[in-house]
């Protein structure tokens, strides 16, 4: 499709605008239920050892390893009601079990919960992590995708011979430098499409890169027609970078159609 064509070269064109952001220092559609999942592994880890979620979402701790483990918190923490698995585990998660607890939805950004695996390791000083099997819960705020087609938050229709113009922005990030997945997909009438960094578009869903967090203006990614269907476009950030589509996933959409 030329759509494939048309696209890359704002795409190239975002990408050096952000990497000069980052140098220098629709709607939200935010995913009802935010699950962020952190593996206990036979090493005796917490994987992910330092995880950033926002106020309300839940956090799930999965014990993939044979020996038993706990999400304790640690007496130091300079807040109250961080994870506590003895409550309901006293003896500690066996191999697949699953503990959950919920971000209160008062935790203001920034506030951070330390914790370990009492039998693996010990509490830290309520500053920063413990010795051993050790991990930190940290509250930011929800980042703010936006996407627009002619200005606008769609949806919006259009001639196959008519000018669409699409912008993205981020607002809302309190801690740049936050590492994150970034996604720019569009629904086209033949299927789904990503863009890659550096290899461009290509079928499926792939994530654009894995970088850094950082507020930006609006920037155009698409200037140009596309052929007579229905086409979704999506740009989003999710905060667990692991090349993957996860929670918490953070995301904006505008729709067009084309007649």
């Amino acid at each position: 499709m030329k759509i494939y064509k048309k696209m890359n070269h704002f795409l190239m064109l975002f990408l050096i605008v952000f990497l000069c952001i980052v140098g220098t220092g629709g709607s939200i559609v935010l995913a009802a239920a935010s699950v962020t999942i952190v593996n206990m592994t036979s090493q005796d880890q917490f994987s992910l050892q330092q995880t950033n979620v926002i106020a309300g979402a839940t956090v799930q701790w999965v014990n993939l390893d044979s020996d038993a483990h706990t999400a304790t918190t640690d007496t130091t923490n300079l807040v109250s009601g961080g994870p506590d698995s003895d409550v309901l585990f006293p003896k500690g998660l066996k191999h697949g079990q699953t503990y959950e607890w919920v971000v209160p939805v008062t935790a203001a950004p920034g506030t951070t919960w330390y914790y370990h695996c009492r039998f693996h390791g010990s509490s830290g000083n309520g500053r920063s992590l413990g010795s051993g099997m050790a991990g930190s819960i940290t509250v930011i705020n929800a980042a703010l995708p936006d996407i627009k087609a002619n200005g606008q938050d769609g949806p919006i229709t259009v001639s196959s011979n008519s000018p669409i113009s699409v912008t993205i922005g981020l607002t809302g990030v309190n801690q740049a430098g936050t590492l994150a997945d970034w996604w720019i997909v569009a629904s086209t009438p033949l299927g789904f499409i990503s863009w890659g960094y550096p290899a461009g578009w290509t079928t499926g869903l792939i994530s654009t890169f894995q970088i850094q967090l950082v507020n930006f203006l609006p920037i155009e990614m698409f200037n140009g027609s596309l052929p007579v269907g229905n086409y979704t476009f999506f740009f989003g950030v999710d905060t667990t970078p692991d090349n993957a589509l996860n929670q918490p996933l953070y995301y904006d959409f505008v729709q067009i159609h084309v007649e």
